[in-house]
């Protein structure tokens, strides 16, 4: 869930969550990290928005168990294996006896031992995450959009993707990491989420089409290369504007250099 959150959050979108059992909105895009319960409510949502034309990400560990937290004699993932057009057949970690996972363990300390380097390929380029946990997608009627760097012929694809109704259904095969849900967000969401891309720690809101707000969310000066007047300030901005430490600002005829 928090590299989700990251993901957005360094995007610049706005974000709601939601129960899947009760939908009120209609969202362009679901984004379901790690939702190991899956009834059919939530099931039926799922597909209703797909059929509606939204574009659903789902993360490893994902549609496990049912509503009585009892593990699916079906396809994983459990009654969403058609809808993304895979099957889990497993999972395996790269990274064995760490302390954090194996609770109960007779070591409680790490003694981290890395048996397989793991990399995730999207475009041919390393998408530079650490994977440990990884499931074994087999391909029904998806396709595969990135793969695993040394895994067996039958089971290379890493992110998966279903056409189903008017929509997108993308399956990813490792715990959610906010590089590669990027990728997926600027491909399949939008190419740009929010032009321009702000420095680290600079929350912006689209307010009007020349309106612009703007909130340092650090505890340190951040320069942003922008024109604009401040209504909060009352000064005028020509070649940048420097926010204050945890500073907000409202701008009117924003311009970025």
């Amino acid at each position: 869930m928090y590299e989700t959150y990251k993901t957005l959050f360094h995007a610049n979108l706005d974000c709601s969550l939601i129960d899947l059992r009760n939908p009120r909105l209609h969202y362009p895009i679901l984004l379901i990290p790690g939702c190991c319960l899956m009834d059919q409510e939530m099931a039926d949502t799922i597909k209703d928005r797909l059929h509606r034309g939204a574009t659903v990400i789902m993360t490893a560990f994902s549609a496990k168990v049912n509503e009585h937290n009892q593990v699916f004699d079906t396809p994983l993932p459990g009654m969403l294996s058609e809808v993304f057009g895979i099957r889990v057949r497993g999972f395996d970690r790269a990274v064995t006896h760490v302390a954090s996972v194996n609770e109960g363990c007779l070591k409680k300390e790490d003694h981290p031992v890395k048996r397989n380097d793991v990399r995730i390929l999207y475009g041919g380029e390393d998408v530079g995450v650490d994977v440990n946990y990884h499931e074994y997608l087999e391909l029904t009627t998806a396709h595969a959009l990135a793969q695993y760097s040394s895994f067996p012929e039958q089971y290379y694809a890493a992110v998966t993707c279903n056409s189903y109704g008017a929509g997108k259904a993308i399956y990813i095969g490792i715990p959610a990491a906010e590089k590669l849900i990027q990728k997926l967000l600027y491909e399949f969401y939008r190419p740009d989420p929010l032009t321009p891309v702000f420095p680290s720690g600079i929350v912006a809101r689209k307010l009007e089409q020349d309106a612009m707000l703007l909130i340092n969310t650090t505890s340190h000066a951040v320069t942003v290369s922008a024109s604009g007047s401040g209504l909060l300030s009352g000064k005028i901005f020509t070649d940048s504007i420097v926010m204050e430490p945890y500073g907000a600002e409202v701008f009117c005829g924003f311009a970025t250099h």
